[in-house]
């Protein structure tokens, strides 16, 4: 078992002028007695931004991977559940590239509540899932180095293995998978509509002067399904091939326009081409690689 704290006062760049301060305290616990195994970790960040001439911010983002399992002969059995908190705008818009604090109209919320660093953290959710972290979280949302961000995320997983023989695995995992803040998104957010009308002309932003865009009223993104087998064909040498099966949830029906019907829906006095009942087709990957290793 581990724990630490590390204090960060980085430059806050063109974008601000005043000073930061970013704090991690960074805990982890690991067990295994040969049968039964234990992984966690929980890491928070404490922010403070003082801007020259506007409103300071301030956070505490917080993230959590848990992993649970046991071995019993030639199976493995691992449950697995991953949060990571997205950020709290509750029917207002948070801009903190703004060096006063404005945008368009008075600030509604000042919190951040997304980390600013986090990295690695797909690699404990690749046993998991394939469909979800190759669509970005299912938001597309990635890393500066290319893989997923799971920004603003909470994940409930689920994995078999099976030794069929010493050098080959077949497995079979399941991920339930949520958007962490009821606050983040708002109805319509993405495909062009970031304002409270469809008017043809750039959107304003929604701020305290006009009616706030009502929130995402669902945050389930669906679950996934996933089979595969691991075939060491020889030393440095594995044939790895997976079959994966993903239903988004509701939450696209509300984040996205659904551009291809004329259906409107109002939610908090605001009117937007949304179809909340519009079915959406299922997703289903199938990959197949040989993994050399020097």
């Amino acid at each position: 078992m581990s724990s630490g704290f590390f204090l960060n006062t980085p430059a806050l760049g063109p974008m601000y002028t005043g000073h930061q301060f970013v704090g991690w305290w960074i805990n982890y616990i690991k067990y295994n007695n040969g049968r039964f195994f234990f992984n966690a970790e929980f890491n928070q960040q404490f922010l403070e931004v003082f801007r020259s001439g506007g409103r300071p911010m301030s956070g505490t983002p917080y993230a959590w991977m848990v992993e649970l399992g046991c071995l019993c002969g030639p199976s493995k059995v691992t449950l697995f559940h991953f949060l990571k908190s997205g950020e709290d705008r509750r029917g207002g818009i948070l801009n903190p590239t703004s060096a006063i604090g404005t945008f368009g109209g008075s600030q509604v919320n000042d919190k951040l509540q997304s980390f600013f660093s986090f990295t690695g953290c797909e690699i404990p959710l690749k046993p998991y899932t394939f469909l979800l972290g190759l669509y970005g979280a299912g938001n597309n949302s990635y890393a500066d180095y290319g893989e997923p961000s799971y920004t603003n995320f909470v994940a409930y997983a689920g994995r078999v293995d099976y030794a069929v023989a010493a050098n080959l695995n077949v497995w079979g995992s399941y991920m339930y998978a949520l958007r962490q803040s009821n606050t983040l998104a708002r109805i319509g957010q993405f495909n062009g509509f970031i304002g409270p009308t469809l008017s043809g002309v750039v959107p304003r932003a929604a701020t305290s002067a006009i009616t706030p865009v009502p929130n995402v009223p669902d945050n389930w993104l669906g679950w996934e399904m996933g089979f595969g087998i691991d075939w060491k064909l020889l030393e440095g040498l594995t044939f790895k091939c997976q079959f994966a099966y993903w239903q988004p949830g509701p939450w696209f029906k509300w984040a996205y326009v659904d551009q291809s019907s004329f259906v409107t829906t109002t939610v908090g006095g605001v009117t937007a081409n949304i179809n909340p009942n519009r079915d959406i087709d299922p997703l289903i990957g199938f990959q197949c690689s040989v993994l050399t290793e020097f």
